[in-house]
């Protein structure tokens, strides 16, 4: 993901509130885990509705969504900041203890968010994004539980054939209906 803020235009305050979140999450999650995982920073992004990513083959740097924590701060620091960090730490425990290698939200993460954090293993969250970052045309589809809907993106990877997307309450595979309104 691009759309990197320059530290200079980060707001102290906000810096400061989201280094210390991610230091003591990461804190919390070494000493439970017992592993050693340093702390990289925090960088900050726009032009997203996503609250925050990892790339934790890299390093243990934060990203976070600039605009989403300005305005949902005790979020950031409850859920997005956790469940970054629990990223991290998943990585970290499954290199350590020689596991095999799982997806994104596996369940060594979904382990570390509930045992290490006392959270939902939640993918996404559900702060209110209007007027921050870009609209995006969605897509309806369903699965043999309930409908969903999906971005421009994952909707145009499905169209080439180049990916499938399951249900993850009932696991089976989406279905386009149309576009959304």
């Amino acid at each position: 993901m691009s759309n990197i803020v320059s530290p200079l235009l980060v707001p102290s305050d906000v810096k400061d509130f989201a280094e210390q979140n991610v230091k003591k999450a990461l804190e919390i999650g070494a000493l439970k885990l017992k592993i050693n995982v340093p702390f990289d920073g925090v960088q900050f992004f726009k032009k997203s509705k996503v609250a925050g990513y990892v790339k934790p083959f890299d390093s243990s740097i934060v990203y976070l969504n600039l605009e989403l924590l300005k305005a949902n701060n005790q979020a950031f620091a409850n859920d997005t900041i956790p469940h970054e960090v629990a990223h991290i730490l998943a990585m970290k425990y499954i290199v350590k203890n020689n596991l095999p290698a799982e997806g994104h939200h596996g369940k060594t993460w979904k382990m570390i968010m509930k045992k290490v954090y006392g959270l939902e293993p939640l993918r996404c969250h559900d702060m209110n994004t209007d007027g921050i970052g870009r609209n995006v045309k969605k897509f309806k589809y369903i699965c043999a539980c309930s409908k969903h809907e999906l971005g421009s993106l994952r909707h145009n990877k499905i169209e080439k054939n180049k990916r499938t997307y399951k249900c993850l309450k009932c696991f089976s595979t989406l279905t386009f209906l149309s576009e959304c309104d």
